[in-house]
């Protein structure tokens, strides 16, 4: 009775982790470059209370049990990870709208928080500042091989491999990165991450589109669908809680009262 409780209160634990990726990736539908998150659930055979397994010199007519834990969880979150499916790209017509077509590319910009720090984005929705720096929608500004980027206007080319001209007259190239293993990058809020020392690589055709921004991966359908199914898992959960207490109540106040 006392495990129904526990198992009931790990199952609201989980779904409450899906309700929270999934509402986050609902909010960012509209958010150039965004990639959606996604929750996953430790197998059933992490957790399993006890297993099967014959001992050494036991005459095999049925299996002898081996315990491997204390308690069975019932459910548990093996952790969050992120699609770097490429989103659609949506035309803008404006020379600092900038879009990577290569799903393991990265744009980097200046962390102001951490001197001659980075981090990356697919984001490309950029601007010029007062000082003619390329910034991002946040103000950071964007990194090219020789430091920020300084246009001083918005009338400059940016080719496919991220090299910038300026009435014709080469001025830098973008600072793009990829990166073998993107599953190992880590989000930190505004569509930002950050990676391991030395995991960023320059990227080889990183495949930049002029003009256009990559929209958000996240599917609209299947996100809801998936609020659904939370919603009502959540719901289920507590009904069960409710009738573990019930029944608890039942065995101390009634059962186990002496007459």
């Amino acid at each position: 009775m006392i495990r129904g409780i526990y198992t009931a209160a790990a199952g609201l634990d989980v779904q409450s982790a899906r309700l929270d990726v999934i509402s986050n990736n609902v909010a960012n539908i509209a958010t150039a470059g965004f990639k959606t998150d996604n929750v996953t659930q430790k197998t059933f055979p992490d957790l399993l209370l006890v297993e099967s397994q014959p001992r050494p010199g036991d005459v095999p007519v049925g299996p002898s049990w081996r315990p491997v834990g204390v308690i069975n969880q019932g459910a548990a979150v093996n952790g969050v990870y992120t699609d770097f499916t490429p989103g659609a790209l949506q035309g803008t017509g404006k020379s600092t709208s900038l879009a990577l077509t290569a799903p393991d590319s990265f744009f980097t910009v200046a962390d102001p928080a951490n001197p001659g720090g980075v981090l990356y984005t697919r984001d490309g929705d950029f601007a010029v500042d007062a000082g003619g720096y390329l910034v991002d929608a946040r103000g950071r500004r964007v990194l090219g091989v020789n430091g920020p980027v300084q246009v001083n206007n918005a009338n400059f080319q940016v080719d496919r491999n991220g090299r910038i001209t300026v009435s014709g007259q080469p001025l830098d190239q973008l600072r793009i990165v990829q990166f073998n293993n993107p599953a190992g990058l880590v989000k930190t809020g505004d569509n930002y991450f950050r990676a391991p020392a030395g995991a960023a690589q320059p990227a080889v055709n990183p495949g930049v589109r002029q003009g256009y921004l990559e929209g958000s991966n996240v599917n609209a359908g299947a996100a809801m669908a998936g609020m659904v199914s939370a919603l009502r898992a959540y719901e289920s959960n507590q009904q069960t809680l409710q009738t573990e207490n019930h029944l608890l109540d039942l065995a101390i106040n009634q059962v186990g009262v002496l007459r």
